[in-house]
């Protein structure tokens, strides 16, 4: 098997809070193979988006502890110091922020945003260039009138087009990991569907990977070869995403499926999964998931399961995996 493009192990993030330390991150292992879409599903407090951010070091202020390994080609990113982080983010690592408004700096054009980019990629280019270059990237990603577009600013922008100028950005700098953390969130159903399709299409133009994160599992369907599941930090489902939405091996996983709406039943009551996302201050002592799941058992409440094969396509954190169906 390939070297995956980024190995993460036992990964731990913890911060301060007015409460105590919050554990955020608790002992991730994950690869994100190359040439790949991974999608990281789970809901809010799973620590989908605290783990992107670990990956690119834009991490809040009061973080205690960043421990474990983030290996990219041989490099671990926990042991860089701030300049070698500096070096590789927007160049070997780049990010589509979830927010287009805030994510863009309002007083710049589109074109100074885009120049900026590729003359921090390429310093030696004109500046002439490096706006014929703007202008190519934001016809790839299907922009209408890309030359007026270059000259308008954020606000003159609806979001579909904000979102799309973050990866057009993110793309000049030809990066071996695109992080696109919820890109959808604030944008309607037709412009989510775009833009989703936008990165289906640019699987087969990146040399890197993709890392997808989203709290919506018909997305990730949709759009990932691989999938990984976390709850309340944690990853309790890994594998490919046709096996897993074939045959979900964790409860959790189960639950989220369950809570998907089916648009042919929409007088059904929606479907919820019980109790509340777990306190990261509180300690936790066996399965993280026990509180909320149908199948629990005494082993279940006494001892932590590990990430364990449950076949050649997955990886399942639960004692019971392979047993319910």
């Amino acid at each position: 098997m390939d070297k995956p493009l980024v190995a993460i192990r036992n990964l731990q993030l913890t911060a301060a809070t007015s409460r105590g330390e919050a554990r955020i991150l608790k002992g991730i292992d994950l690869d994100i193979p190359r040439r790949c879409i991974l999608g990281i599903v789970g809901e809010s407090g799973s620590g989908k988006s605290s783990l992107a951010n670990a990956i690119i070091r834009l991490l809040p202020g009061n973080t205690t502890k960043l421990s474990g390994e983030i290996v990219l080609d041989g490099v671990n990113l926990v042991g860089l110091d701030e300049v070698g982080m500096s070096e590789l983010r927007g160049t070997r690592i780049a990010m589509v922020f979830q927010d287009p408004i805030t994510a863009l700096n309002p007083l710049f054009s589109v074109e100074r945003h885009l120049v900026d980019v590729i003359r921090r990629h390429t310093p030696r280019i004109s500046r002439a260039d490096a706006a014929t270059h703007a202008l190519h990237a934001l016809e790839a990603v299907g922009i209408a009138d890309p030359k007026l577009r270059l000259a308008s600013h954020p606000s003159d922008l609806s979001g579909g087009m904000r979102q799309r100028v973050l990866i057009a950005m993110a793309l000049l700098a030809e990066p071996d990991l695109l992080i696109a953390d919820e890109p959808t969130t604030a944008l309607d159903a037709t412009i989510e569907a775009q833009i989703v399709a936008l990165l289906g299409e640019l699987r087969n133009k990146l040399s890197g990977s993709i890392l997808f994160i989203s709290h919506n599992l018909g997305l990730v369907w949709r759009l990932c070869e691989r999938t990984c599941v976390m709850y309340g930090g944690t990853v309790v489902e890994l594998g490919d995403t046709e096996a897993i939405a074939a045959a979900p091996a964790h409860p959790y996983t189960r639950a989220l499926m369950a809570c998907m709406i089916d648009n042919e039943a929409s007088d059904a009551p929606l479907v919820f999964i019980p109790g509340e996302v777990p306190d990261p201050v509180a300690p936790v002592e066996g399965c993280i998931f026990a509180p909320r799941c149908g199948y629990v058992v005494d082993e279940c409440l006494r001892v932590t399961p590990p990430l364990r094969d449950l076949d050649a396509s997955r990886r399942v954190a639960c004692h019971r995996a392979g047993e319910i169906a």
